[in-house]
């Protein structure tokens, strides 16, 4: 639901006349977007888990950098992946964009249920299809 609803308000500021002179195009106006999060929610996150920071600032130094690592791997593909929709939101309609993020997650669920060789029953299966199809109805009915 948050996916399509920032779809749709990205799709209509990118609209706005004017907007790529005063940021420079659709990958700056991702960015300003992230640090907005960031600017948000790091109050949040604080809140909400700030008694577990020192165990995850223990785990980090024990850790052979292994974690570091991934953490920064994870973070730098999320970033690329969604700057990569901001540019092709522009390009594209908000349906295309919601419809094509709905197929990535049937992607996403199927292989990592291969990949953890997770058995895919009747029951998961028409679980995810129930929540896949809601999101795109709603992503085409928005």
């Amino acid at each position: 639901l948050i996916a399509a609803m920032r779809g749709n308000e990205t799709k209509r500021l990118l609209q706005t006349s004017g907007l790529k002179e005063r940021i420079g195009g659709a990958g700056n106006q991702f960015a300003i977007t992230a640090l907005l999060g960031v600017l948000l929610f790091t109050p949040l996150a604080f809140w909400k888990e700030g008694s577990h920071w020192s165990e995850l600032g223990a785990l980090i130094s024990s850790d052979t950098n292994e974690l570091s690592k991934v953490l920064l791997l994870s973070a730098f593909t999320y970033y690329a992946y969604n700057e990569l929709r901001t540019v092709t939101l522009k390009k594209t309609s908000a349906v295309t964009g919601s419809v094509a993020n709905t197929l990535k997650r049937i992607i996403v669920i199927v292989g990592v249920a291969l990949a953890l060789g997770e058995p895919l029953g009747w029951i998961k299966l028409m679980g995810t299809a129930l929540a896949v199809g809601g999101v795109l109805l709603y992503s085409i009915v928005e």
